[in-house]
């Protein structure tokens, strides 16, 4: 499947067979035929969420005028008009027509921004039809497609696995960013991400018909209060009150008096007319559409005014854990050795160990944080290379050090309890494991070698996603505008805790 491109491609095409040897076992399908996915298309729909329908410009321009912001000048313009003053009706007048323009070329502009970024960001998915392999819009995906997954693409639909092993990456669904592995048999959900691995599958579900879709309808029916309009609402309300109280005792005044009735009926809408803050409106809407600029300038983008007033008046923030306050991806916190192996002679180890061409997160950690240490085993050749096996749960790997000693090397890497039965039991891994999972760690084992040796303990990785570099700072400054800040994730308690303790002082 599925690439991101950023070019219009035609709407589907040919796509030769991989020569180089594949990890999914060669089976007999021939795909549907072009007349079939038609057929399914008109019945299923297009492969993609219901989009929320846009009303005509006109229609949202009008809708600027409702609400109560717009329904404060109104009112205030209509009292101006039965007082007689043309000239303060107007000026109220051009105020509600610059409160609705701002808002509304605002609101629109942020529309287009968001509109042509997902058309650069379209899915590509490659689809056996017709007995060839073709590359066509994800869109036009439906049930019974056969389609073909590799590491580092994007999972546009539900499916099933055929052939072939996957590890895929759910964060989208779950917000949690562990690999899970799925074989033959297995379902695949969409918008998840392939880390490793290679897969034939069937498109079972599209659409809104996908568990993604009813995660999309859930967040589409939350309904927000405009915090922005209840603030001004009140401010109106205890004015008007103020005003009431005002009202009656001139008109008690007036009853003693003897005033004539029009003088005093005059006074009063008078008095009316000053207890609305009819400039106040307005200054809301230009302030949170200065807001929606600079926030635009750093790159964030608001689709609506009113979002922006949401969040002034948060009080509480829920915030995901997984990518919002860490980086959502994995990094080598810590590292023990064993049987003279040094630190960074224990991550080139592992790094040899390591798929170069995977999407796989440990993987990935671990070249990095071995391109950040001294060069050990530079010169040193793969033979051979065993990928992760969900069978034998490790990776193995054949070096040739091109140094003094000329030897070959065999290094393997996996999960501590799998690496410890297959090594000399020269050291006692337990203590050192308990503790990377107590603090939430991910931890790996590498052993290593010289061939025809027996396999040697080389030490234990500890692998976190930690925070972000801005976390800290940004908790600190909500907290210091009131804002409680609560960390929801799915993971353990130990994940959880090692995440909260970012500096906050």
């Amino acid at each position: 499947m599925a690439s991101l491109r950023e070019t219009p491609m035609p709407e589907s095409q040919p796509v030769p067979l991989p020569k180089e040897k594949s990890m999914v076992t060669a089976i007999s399908l021939r795909g549907l035929s072009t007349q079939e996915a038609e057929a399914r298309l008109l019945t299923y729909g297009l492969n993609q969420l219901p989009e929320e329908k846009r009303r005509s410009p006109l229609v949202r321009f009008v809708l600027k005028f409702r609400g109560v912001i717009p329904g404060i000048l109104e009112i205030t313009m209509l009292l101006q008009l039965a007082l007689g003053k043309i000239t303060g009706a107007l000026v109220i007048l051009v105020m509600l027509i610059v409160n609705a323009v701002v808002g509304f070329f605002y609101e629109r502009k942020a529309y287009n921004s968001l509109a042509a970024l997902q058309q650069q960001l379209r899915v590509d998915a490659r689809v056996l039809r017709d007995d060839s392999w073709k590359l066509i819009p994800a869109q036009q995906l439906v049930p019974g497609d056969i389609m073909r997954l590799r590491a580092g693409d994007i999972i546009p639909a539900d499916a099933r696995v055929i052939s072939g092993h996957i590890a895929v990456d759910q964060a989208a669904l779950t917000g949690e960013s562990h690999l899970i592995e799925r074989d033959a048999g297995d379902i695949t959900y969409a918008a998840s991400n392939v880390r490793r691995g290679e897969a034939i599958v069937e498109i079972e579900a599209t659409g809104t018909n996908t568990s993604y879709s009813q995660t999309a309808k859930l967040i589409q029916s939350a309904k927000s209060t405009d915090h922005g309009d209840a603030f001004v609402q009140r401010i109106v309300m205890y004015l008007m009150g103020l005003t009431l109280v005002l009202v009656a005792a001139v008109s008690v005044n007036a009853a003693v008096l003897h005033l004539p009735f029009t003088d005093t009926l005059l006074f009063i809408l008078a008095l009316l007319i000053a207890a609305i803050p009819v400039s106040l409106p307005v200054t809301f809407t230009l302030g949170t559409a200065i807001g929606a600029r600079t926030l635009a300038q750093r790159g964030v983008l608001a689709t609506r005014l009113n979002a922006i007033k949401e969040v002034a008046g948060m009080d509480v923030l829920c915030s995901d854990k997984t990518g919002t306050i860490t980086k959502n991806e994995l990094a080598v916190v810590a590292t023990h050795a064993y049987n003279g192996f040094s630190r960074s002679k224990l991550l080139r180890l592992a790094a040899l160990a390591s798929d170069e061409a995977t999407h796989d997160p440990i993987d990935l950690a671990i070249r990095d944080a071995a391109e950040a240490t001294k060069p050990h085993y530079n010169k040193a050749q793969r033979l051979e290379f065993t990928p992760f096996d969900p069978a034998t749960k490790r990776t193995e790997a054949l070096i040739d050090r091109s140094d003094e000693a000329k030897k070959q090397i065999h290094v393997i890497k996996g999960s501590p309890h799998i690496i410890s039965d297959l090594v000399e039991q020269d050291v006692d891994l337990g203590q050192t494991a308990e503790q990377f999972a107590a603090n939430g760690d991910r931890c790996v084992a590498v052993a290593a070698a010289k061939v025809g040796k027996p396999l040697k303990m080389a030490g234990l990785l500890a692998l976190q996603d930690p925070p972000r570099e801005d976390s800290a700072a940004v908790i600190r400054r909500l907290q210091a505008l009131g804002v409680r800040v609560i960390m929801i994730t799915g993971d353990g308690r130990g994940n959880g805790a090692q995440a909260s303790r970012i500096r906050l002082v």
